[in-house]
């Protein structure tokens, strides 16, 4: 597969015909500046913009990550750069829902795999704009950390964490995965894999999937909405190595919950 196939509009859920185009103003220093209250963005990446989702991340880290409220300061800092909405969480202080949900997706990943902590070298497939590679590279003993996604995503996530000067490890931008012969020791992809087209699913199954001893993967039912042939979570644990698991992120009652719908995946 040719590299333009892997960042050619509509071959992902969030991957649509604007997206790339959208991303690609925000290298503007101006645009930049606010690029997480862009209206077309909070619908892609900075998805959590209410004080209630916010809230209820945090209820959901006191019950499996107390610790975190140790390092409300350095998380904190992620709202430092691109102007996020943010909210009084009283004890915990101001913070924007999306940071919040990517430190509890930190707490979820520490919770049920204890193979980060040790990991030297990380994959994400999907980095978003940096922020959970930042939390990451702190709380463990990362050498190298590869992103993979599409060439103006790659852009924004050096541009983020450029701001930064606690990021620890090498920060590796990957645009293809074709071809790659390195073995990760522990793999992350918060929903980004289940979004792809059946086509790239494979070329990453193939090149960094299968290259991982161990991972986390977020899978919700967004990616087969859109691409129906996609893998399914069946399919998926088959393909992985043996001992893959697969639960519910978070039990709720809360039908109206996004949350209820997605599934961890873990080997």
């Amino acid at each position: 597969m040719q590299l333009q196939e892997f960042w050619e509009k509509g071959n992902s859920v969030t991957n649509d015909a604007e997206y790339p185009d959208l991303i690609e103003s925000f290298l503007n220093d101006a645009e930049f500046k606010n690029f997480r209250r862009n209206i077309y963005y909070n619908k892609r990446v900075e998805t959590a913009t209410t004080y209630e989702e916010g809230r209820r991340y945090i209820e959901i880290l006191d019950s499996i990550w107390s610790e975190w409220k140790f390092d409300l300061e350095f998380f904190r800092k992620a709202d430092q750069v691109g102007n996020p909405y943010v909210f009084d969480y009283g004890e915990y202080g101001w913070f924007s829902p999306k940071t919040l949900q990517y430190v509890m997706e930190l707490g979820e990943i520490r919770r049920v795999s204890s193979y980060v902590e040790q990991a030297e070298n990380i994959v994400e497939i999907g980095g978003g704009y940096g922020s959970l590679c930042r939390m990451i590279s702190i709380f463990g003993k990362v050498k190298n950390y590869t992103i993979y996604d599409i060439p103006p995503v790659l852009k924004l996530i050096q541009k983020y964490l450029d701001n930064y000067d606690d990021v620890k490890g090498n920060i590796i931008l990957e645009k293809s995965p074709v071809g790659n012969t390195k073995i990760f020791d522990f793999l992350i992809s918060n929903n980004a894999f289940c979004e792809l087209s059946p086509a790239l699913q494979a070329e990453y199954m193939q090149w960094v999937v299968k290259n991982s001893k161990h991972g986390f993967m977020l899978y919700s039912p967004l990616g087969n909405m859109k691409f129906g042939d996609g893998l399914s979570i069946s399919k998926l644990l088959y393909e992985l190595p043996d001992g893959a698991i697969c639960c519910p992120q978070f039990e709720s009652s809360d039908k109206k919950a996004h949350w209820h719908e997605i599934c961890i995946i873990t080997w």
